[in-house]
């Protein structure tokens, strides 16, 4: 128990000190950073034609321009969020460790299986280092995915703004699905004489 309560106090004083002693904010409050990690193998698009390609990927040639405005709201909101939490993995590994080793420590209690024993043929330390790898990938591949959503979203919308792609007879092929769709795409036939 003593043991458990100093490793306790050691974990609150590194997180204190990194959350004190930190020079600058991870995340600038004006300014939205998208990245794409080499784990999610996107060839990132460098040219129009090719992003005009990339976007369908993600079917953004089938949206309505306020469908990709609601995306784009919707993901510019998520994203700081999934990247903060991902922080706390690539930043404090430690800090998540020592909650896994509590979540698993009670595991094996739960099980009658003392903490030095193997529990499905793995140790804790084991069971916390398996854990702790799934979720930082799971973690990564999220935030990933929503940043290169958010960046064709955006490279979408730039794309139909400088009249680059048309999507109109893309954007007719999809079956509208709600009043406010049906709306929009009688707005689009009117507005291209269709």
């Amino acid at each position: 128990m003593k043991k458990y309560f100093i490793i306790g106090v050691v974990v609150v004083v590194l997180v204190a000190g990194f959350l004190i002693l930190r020079p600058d904010p991870p995340f600038g409050a004006d300014e939205l950073v998208i990245n794409v990690s080499p784990a999610l193998n996107w060839a990132k698009p460098t040219t129009d034609k090719d992003w005009a390609e990339d976007t369908k990927k993600s079917n953004l040639n089938l949206k309505l321009d306020y469908q990709l405005d609601e995306i784009e709201v919707s993901l510019t909101a998520k994203l700081p969020k999934l990247q903060k939490d991902l922080l706390k993995y690539t930043e404090c590994p430690e800090c998540i460790r020592y909650e896994l080793r509590e979540r698993f420590t009670q595991m094996f209690k739960d099980n009658k299986i003392k903490l030095n024993g193997k529990l499905e043929g793995m140790t804790l330390d084991q069971w916390i280092e398996k854990e702790f790898a799934e979720e930082l990938a799971n973690k990564q591949l999220d935030t990933d995915m929503v940043a290169q959503f958010l960046e064709r979203t955006i490279k979408e919308k730039e794309l139909r703004a400088s009249e680059k792609v048309d999507r109109t007879v893309d954007i007719l092929s999809a079956t509208p699905s709600t009043e406010k769709e049906k709306e929009a795409i009688q707005e689009l036939k009117t507005l291209k004489g269709i």
